[in-house]
C-alpha cells in the first residue's frame, strides 16, 4: 500500500493518508493494521486535513471539490465546489471558525464553518495570487493567512482572514468617508448611509516647523 499523503489529528487519535489510487484511509494510532475506507463518491482526493478538534476530516479532489466528514462515524457532513481545478490544500482557523482551501485555479477561498452541515455562507475569495497557490497557513493568532504560489516570484504573501479585518487595513489608507451621494451611486439609495470608518480621525493636522 502506497500513501503519498497523510495528516494525523491535533490529540493524536486518527491518521488518514492517501493511497495511491486516490482514495482515503483512516487509522488508528495504536494499532495500524487495522483501518476503514472513506467511503467517498469523489475519486483522486489530493489533500486531507483535520479540523482541530479531531472530529472531522476535510478532503479535497482534483476536480476542486472539498467535503467534510465525521470521522468516528465514517459519515458524510457536507461539500461544496471550492475550485475550478485541483486542491492542494486545506487549513483550519479554530479561533475563528474558518476553513482556507487553496487551487490550481489561482485562489484562496475561506469559508465560514460555524455551521459544519451548511458551508451556505459565500467565502472570502483571494483571486490575485498570480499562480497555482500550492501552501496556506494560519497565523498563530487565526487573524492572517500565509501563502504560497508556484511559479510566482513574489510567492509569500499575508492576508487578513475576514472582512472585518481587511476594512481596518482600508481604513488606514483612505482620506475620509463616503458623502451622501457617493453612498447612493456606490453602496445604494435603499441602504442607509453610515460612516464606514468610525475610529478614524480624518482632520488636517498642521505642525509648526522651526
Amino acid at each position: 500500500m502506497n500513501i503519498h499523503t497523510a495528516d494525523i489529528s491535533p490529540g493524536g487519535e486518527y491518521f488518514a493518508g492517501i493511497t495511491a489510487e486516490g482514495s482515503v484511509l483512516v487509522w488508528n494510532p495504536e494499532d495500524i493494521h487495522e483501518y476503514r475506507q472513506i467511503q467517498s463518491e469523489r475519486k483522486n482526493i489530493t489533500t486531507v486535513r483535520f479540523k482541530e478538534d479531531g472530529r472531522i476530516l476535510a478532503m479535497g479532489n482534483t476536480e476542486g471539490f472539498v467535503e467534510l466528514w465525521d470521522v468516528s462515524g465514517g459519515e458524510r457532513i457536507s461539500g461544496i465546489r471550492a475550485h475550478e481545478g485541483r486542491i492542494n490544500d486545506i487549513r483550519f482557523n479554530g479561533r475563528l471558525n474558518q476553513m482556507a482551501t487553496a487551487g490550481n485555479d489561482s485562489c484562496i477561498r475561506i469559508f465560514d464553518i460555524s455551521d459544519v452541515a451548511g458551508l451556505s455562507v459565500l467565502p472570502v475569495v483571494f483571486a490575485d495570487n498570480g499562480g497555482t497557490v500550492s501552501a496556506i497557513a494560519f497565523s498563530n493568532d487565526g487573524q492572517q493567512i500565509v501563502s504560497g504560489v508556484h511559479g510566482n516570484n513574489m510567492n509569500l504573501a499575508s492576508r487578513p482572514v475576514s472582512t472585518g479585518l481587511m476594512a481596518q487595513d482600508i481604513c488606514s489608507l483612505v482620506t475620509r468617508n463616503l458623502t451622501e451621494d457617493e453612498w447612493s451611486t456606490w453602496v445604494g439609495r435603499d441602504i442607509p448611509a453610515e460612516k464606514a470608518c468610525r475610529d478614524v480621525d480624518f482632520r488636517i493636522r498642521i505642525r509648526e516647523v522651526r
